[in-house]
Formats: structure tokens, sequence, C-alpha cells
């Protein structure tokens, strides 16, 4: 057994001698030990015992000193004593700082293992060549107006860059400030303890902090006397990718060796919701990816791969995930198979390939999947198709029956690099989706294969996009309605090129006929005139005889 204590239990700043900012005092340090023995022996022996004294152990300065040093003591039953002259020098900057002195003891020179136990043997504390350790701590004298320093601290706590309810992942860091004031006496070895109702990893602290997973404990202002008026403020940055769970309660308590005024103001909680939420894209790949169900005969196979990311920013954790399959579809008026059989499924996720079961189903998908309609998917190669009306059919109509593929993931985070994928060769009939196309030459049909997360405990918000495309480009002119076309068009022409021939509208004359033709015409129009002349003058002639 080892104990210390001084003559003094604490420097009185006010009895000290003091020059200018020193601080100088001198006392005593009594070291008491001696051992107990357990059991029934009556023998008495000595031990010796490697001993280390530090001085001012919770400081960076040196203030206090021995005259002697302290290397061996020798240990009996009866209690023995020596005394250290301590000599204090500091300076009035550091006396808000405890002096604590510390004394490591060690039993040596002791065989107890690996021999038999002697009578002069010992084992201290059942543990052979254990370490021990006391300490005490002498203070400086309070600066306050009574006895007992009546201090008024208060806490408050502000949330910096996020709030009550906050998205897991959603944040990388969490940024909480503490303000710390004392209105009331001097306020001595004040301390924040800062409690955390899960593990969180501290990414910055105030330098007077220390942590494990679950609190922090800052020694404010350094341990430093805490003044009346005197504001301090510690900040903390939490690591956001580390929560889990519903809830994060944070909760910090201030103290002192003082007396406080109001207990309540000392303590601060913030009780933190925690909500999931992702973003989810599925991407269809389709082998063949389109169908033109007038040319395309008999069962054709396709080979699919749905990739499946998560955009984050929240983990999607221990939920059971369904592939539907549309396979038929039944409105009461119309009823055909879309996808007549499910050859193969296989499910990856990186390296790890995920059981399943299959089953059909005949309830419409819960999803809030966004699917993505023609026009905006990746069939660049049918723009000749962009003008026609789109009927979009999958598990999210209730005239749709489907199939079923589910599997469970334990955690699906956000990560580009490693997606879902979910390979899967699939049997199509495209002759019967003939009752689908009441208008030929205006409608096709974009069948969708979609991926539900079934139960999840986070939100999710999904996009799909990428389909099985059918459509009809008619069944074609017959060559009968060509060739009668081609014969009335040359019949038409040849009695048109005739017509013209009559009226002479092919025939060519030369600079010279045109121009005997021209004077044949002028004697004639001369002959006419002359003519009606002289048959005008024989009228008039006649009358007047």
């Amino acid at each position: 057994m080892v104990s210390m204590n001084t003559t003094k239990s604490q420097i009185n700043l006010r009895n000290v001698s003091a020059g200018n900012d020193t601080v100088m005092d001198e006392f005593e340090l009594e070291i008491c030990y001696q051992y107990e023995i357990v059991g029934n022996s009556k023998m008495d022996h000595e031990y010796d015992f490697e001993t280390t004294l530090s001085l001012d152990t919770q400081s960076s300065v040196i203030r206090a000193t021995t005259d002697s040093d302290l290397k061996l003591l020798r240990f009996s039953t009866k209690k023995q004593c020596i005394r250290k002259k301590i000599t204090v020098n500091t300076s009035f900057y550091y006396v808000d700082i405890p002096i604590v002195f510390g004394l490591t003891y060690k039993l040596i020179n002791q065989k107890t293992t690996g021999e038999q136990f002697c009578d002069s043997c010992a084992i201290l504390e059942k543990t052979p060549n254990t370490i021990n350790f006391v300490k005490h701590s002498v203070v400086f004298g309070k600066e306050c107006d009574n006895d007992d320093c009546r201090v008024d601290m208060k806490l408050f706590g502000e949330l910096r860059n996020f709030n009550t309810s906050l998205v897991v992942n959603g944040t990388k860091s969490l940024e909480l400030m503490y303000k710390i004031t004392n209105m009331g006496d001097v306020a001595y070895a004040t301390k924040l303890n800062v409690n955390f109702s899960q593990n969180v990893k501290i990414l910055k602290m105030n330098g007077y902090c220390e942590s494990t997973d679950v609190i922090m404990t800052c020694s404010i202002n350094n341990g430093r006397a805490l003044r009346n008026n005197t504001v301090i403020v510690v900040n903390v940055t939490l690591d956001g990718s580390t929560l889990m769970g519903d809830q994060l309660v944070i909760t910090a308590q201030l103290s002192s060796s003082g007396k406080e005024i109001e207990d309540a103001d000392n303590r601060h909680t913030h009780a933190i919701e925690l909500k999931r939420f992702s973003e989810v894209d599925v991407r269809g790949l389709y082998n063949p990816s389109y169908f033109d169900i007038d040319k395309q005969d008999g069962t054709s196979v396709i080979k699919s791969k749905l990739i499946v990311e998560n955009l984050g920013p929240s983990n999607i954790q221990n939920t059971t995930v369904s592939v539907l399959i549309p396979e038929t579809f039944d409105n009461g008026a119309r009823s055909c198979p879309l996808i007549e059989a499910v050859k193969s499924v296989k499910i990856l996720n990186g390296e790890q390939e995920f059981t399943f079961s299959s089953s059909p189903t005949t309830h419409s998908s819960t999803s809030q999947s966004n699917l993505k309609p023609f026009n905006e998917s990746t069939h660049s190669n049918l723009d000749f198709l962009r003008n026609k009306q789109e009927v979009i059919l999958s598990c999210h109509q209730a005239y749709v029956r489907c199939r079923n593929v589910t599997f469970f993931i334990a955690d699906f985070i956000p990560s580009p690099q490693i997606p879902l994928q979910i390979e899967l060769e699939l049997d199509v009939q495209p002759k019967a989706l003939l009752k689908l196309f009441p208008d030929e030459d205006n409608t096709l049909v974009s069948l969708f294969v979609t991926v539900d997360f079934v139960h999840a405990q986070t939100e999710i918000h999904q996009s799909t996009q990428g389909s099985i495309v059918f459509y009809r480009t008619g069944s074609g002119v017959p060559m009968w309605v060509y060739v009668l076309s081609v014969l009335l068009g040359a019949l038409i022409l040849a009695v048109i090129t005739h017509l013209l021939h009559k009226r002479q509208f092919f025939k060519r004359m030369t600079q010279s006929d045109m121009e005997e033709k021209l004077t044949r015409e002028n004697s004639k129009k001369v002959a006419y005139t002359d003519g009606s002349v002289m048959m005008i003058c024989d009228s008039t002639a006649n009358i007047l005889a």
C-alpha cells in the first residue's frame, strides 16, 4: 500500500510571495508505504520496490521540483513514511492548472514464476511484475468572494451545416458548435463532456479535447480558470459517412469544481433523426431490342442485362429485391402472351453471385419507378418510329401478370463501380402481340422489365430506361398492283402522244418554209380584201340604178 499527501492542500494566491507575474511557494510531499499479508502467514520479510516520482504531470511546464530523487523503497509490514521538499515556481498564467504528483512502484527481484513458491517470495496484487501508480494534487487558491466559488456557466449548442433531420451519407461532415460562458465567480477545472448515442468518427476538434468512439472530453480553456464574462467556443466536426440506425443523440454536459447556480443550462441535447434516401437507376440492355412483328415468325431469344446502380446518397440495407418480368397481358377484352419463358437468370454484385427464387405473381409493382418512354430511350436506330403512339407495358399495370424473381441483399452501397447486374435469357413470340395493335400504322409497344426494392427502410426514387420494342410496318403492297400501275401509265402516255401528233405539235418547219407560208397567208388576205371592195361597189351601183 502506498499513499501520498502534502503539507498544503492548496497554494493560496493571496498569501504567496509574488514578484511581477511569478508565484513561489514551498511545502513537503509525504510518501507512506507498507505491505499487508494476505493469508495466515506470520512471517515478516522486506521487499524492494523500484519507484519513480513524477512531478507536475498535468502541465507542459516544470513548476515543481524536489530536493532528491526517489529510486528505491524497501517495504515491510510496518508503515514507513518519507518526506520530500517541494518548491513551486511558476507564472500566474499557469496557476489555473493543478500540480499533480505521481508515484509509480514495481516489485523487483522476486522470482515467483517457474519455481516452487518460497517463504520469502511475494506476489503483488496476485500478478507478478504489476506496475502500480498513485497520485496526489495540489491546487492554487481560488479567487472567489466566498470559500465556495459560485459559478454561473451556460452552454449553448448549435448544428452548423445540418438540422435535426438528416439523410444518411447525405452530408460528408457534420459541424457542431458549443458556446460556453461564465457569468459568476471564477470556474476551475471546467470540463465539457459530449456523449454520442452511437460510434462516430471525429474529424476535427479543439486541441484541448480528447475522444473515444462515443464520448469527447474537453478541458475547457486548456484547464485554466474560466473567469467572469469569458466566452469559449468549442467546434466539433463529425464524419457523416459512419452514421447508422434511425437516430443520433448528442448530449453535452458542462461541469466545473465550483458550485453551479443553475444546472439546467449546463446541459444540451440534440436528437437527430436519420433518414435514408437513394436514387436508383436501372438500365435495361436487350439483344435484340426491337421486333417488326409483321416480319418476325416463330420464337425469338432475347439476351438481357439489367444494370442497377445505387446513385446514393444512402446505402440500401437488408432488403428483398424483386425482378418483375411481364408474362401475360389480359385486360378482359384482349389477352396475349408477352414473354413466353424465362430460360435463365444470373444475379451478380461485383464478384458476389446471389441465390434467388422465382414465382408467378398477379400483384402489380409497388415501386415509384419512372419508366422512361421510347422517345427518351437509346433506340437511336428506330427514329422512324418516333411519331408513333407508344403503349408502355410493365408490371406497374394491374392487367399485366408477371414472373417475380426475388433475392436478398444485405448492403447495396452507392458505387458506380459495383452495380447490380441481372442477366436474363427470355423467349418471345412477336406474332402473338398482334392483338395489341388496333392501328398497325400508328402504334408501338414498349415492354419493360422492372426492379423493386421491397420493404426497404430507405426511401427510393427509381428510374428505368431501356425496353423491348414491338412495332408493325404493315404487310406491304401486292406485286400485281405495281404491274397494273405501270401498264396504265404507259397506255395513258400513248394516247396523249397520239393527240399531240394529230395537232402537229411535233412537226418542225425551216425558216424559208415559214416565210413562204407567211407570204401565202398575206396574199389570201389581200385577195379577200379586193373581193370585198368589188362586191360593195356592185351593190351600190345596183341601188343607184
